[in-house]
């Protein structure tokens, strides 16, 4: 589903560089200041999306929130620790959307079996 690739792509850009401001990069070394980074990704995620989709959540939320605290406490702040930052928000990307098509499949396939069965009884009596 390349509308949805490309949709967590755009929200992760607008969170990431449009939204975190000079002020929240400042402030992510306390809690409130990285969850207020996470809260924003978690919106623009649903936004992209259009809804709520947990698989997809969980995989671009956790990962953030683990990659953001190891850049932020561990690494310095140089090239290498941004371009590892974004290669890893770039493949949970990836996961959440094979996620979030699986879902979506799988949704598609157990509403066409309802059907064939409703036709079945239909067809029966």
């Amino acid at each position: 589903m390349l509308e949805t690739l490309l949709a967590l792509l755009a929200a992760h850009l607008v969170a990431d560089f449009v939204l975190q401001t000079d002020w929240i990069i400042a402030r992510k070394r306390r809690w409130w200041g990285m969850a207020l980074h996470i809260v924003l990704v978690a919106l623009m995620t649903m936004a992209a999306l259009g809804g709520f989709s947990l698989p997809v959540l969980a995989i671009i939320v956790v990962s953030h929130l683990v990659m953001d605290i190891i850049k932020t406490f561990l690494l310095k702040d140089t090239v290498w620790p941004f371009i590892i930052d974004q290669a890893v928000h770039l493949a949970a990307i990836m996961a959440a959307e094979k996620a979030e098509a699986d879902r979506v499949a799988a949704a598609e396939a157990r509403q066409r079996e309802q059907e064939e069965r409703q036709a079945e009884r239909q067809a029966q009596g």
